[in-house]
């Protein structure tokens, strides 16, 4: 059975795309150890069936959370074939983030990018087969929301199974010489596949190493050296080196293949509409009247089909109270009469 794994940013449509992909075959728990809730489902696909996990949303690597720390775990130690990255069609740049990082870890992604009916309404074109050729592993245009895409991310995920590791992204010269010294110093086992990205968290002194039990004071002590040598020759932070590096990698695949960017008044009307309702001093009188209205449409208005509904159900209960005889105490009469029939008509 194939293993895939499902990631991305919160909200970017991850756990809609694992709803459409899984339907009714998925399960619900928790992660060991944490509060943090683990999906996992199956998708049949003629034949060949796959499996499943939704991780945790997350915006990078890094440990700073539960949720960080178990989708950084799950795609470090999990047997995943392919590794879907579920991408906010309308927030690229920073979306595309975590799929750098991804690609530093050797697995092999499927990029989905999702919401693309959003971000084409708002005036965005992708060229997505430049896109994929750039990447190395393929790319689809999703709508999960509306439950378009399903046979189309399962046949990249296929593809994706049966191509090579794509290259890591580069970084730029310097800080990608120094990424590969320390990779060739680290000795993790298992781990080897992820080596450019384990380099590049101790590059900034990020000593993830040590939480994944992996012992290299070689390694560490030459990420230390090199860190230096990056910071003394660019005159910035490590971590902030990094950071920008990150993004001008995904910075310089968009300027390839983004046709045309959304229209500056694209949410215009969104925004607008957002302006006033989350106002510091209108937002909290505008929800007071959105709640009175909602008790008052139910309690008040709302009286008048309760009353019908009621009487429908109190007719139809009587009806069939009448086919048993006035002093009958039958099982399925209690069952029908209170049972179904006013249960059912409670809810409605």
């Amino acid at each position: 059975m194939l293993r895939v794994a499902l990631a991305g940013n919160p909200n970017a449509g991850k756990t809609s795309l694992f709803n459409v992909l899984t339907g009714a075959r998925q399960h619900v728990g928790n992660y060991p150890g944490v509060t943090v809730e683990k999906r996992w489902g199956e998708v049949t696909s003629g034949s060949r069936r796959f499996s499943v996990v939704d991780l945790p949303g997350t915006y990078s690597l890094t440990s700073f959370s539960p949720e960080e720390r178990v989708a950084r775990d799950e795609l470090l130690h999990g047997d995943h074939e392919v590794v879907v990255v579920v991408a906010d069609s309308t927030a690229l740049k920073r979306s595309l983030m975590l799929l750098a990082q991804i690609m530093q870890l050797g697995k092999r992604p499927v990029l989905c990018l999702n919401m693309a009916d959003e971000a084409q309404q708002g005036g965005q074109e992708i060229d997505v087969p430049k896109l994929e050729a750039m990447l190395g592993f393929p790319v689809v245009e999703t709508e999960a929301h509306r439950g378009r895409g399903r046979n189309e991310v399962i046949a990249a995920i296929e593809r994706a199974a049966r191509q090579d590791r794509p290259t890591p992204p580069s970084l730029g010269g310097p800080l990608d010489a120094a990424i590969a010294a320390v990779a060739d110093a680290l000795d993790c086992g298992s781990l080897a596949p992820a080596k450019r990205w384990l380099a590049t968290r101790l590059l900034v002194d990020d000593r993830v190493i040590d939480e994944l039990g992996i012992d290299n004071s070689k390694a560490i002590t030459l990420a230390a050296h090199e860190r230096e040598g990056l910071e003394a020759s660019t005159g910035q932070d490590a971590a902030l080196l990094v950071t920008d590096s990150y993004f001008a990698y995904v910075g310089m695949l968009l300027d390839h293949v983004v046709k045309s960017a959304s229209r500056d008044d694209a949410r215009k009307t969104s925004e607008a509409i957002d302006r006033i309702l989350v106002h510091r001093w209108l937002g909290l009188p505008i929800f007071a009247g959105v709640m009175f209205t909602i008790f008052w449409l139910t309690f008040t208005l709302g009286e008048i089909p309760m009353g019908w509904i009621e009487s429908g159900f109190a007719q139809l209960g009587g009806f069939v109270d009448g086919l048993w005889p006035a002093a009958s105490e039958s099982p399925l009469r209690s069952l029908i009469v209170q049972g179904i029939i006013a249960g059912v008509g409670g809810v409605v």
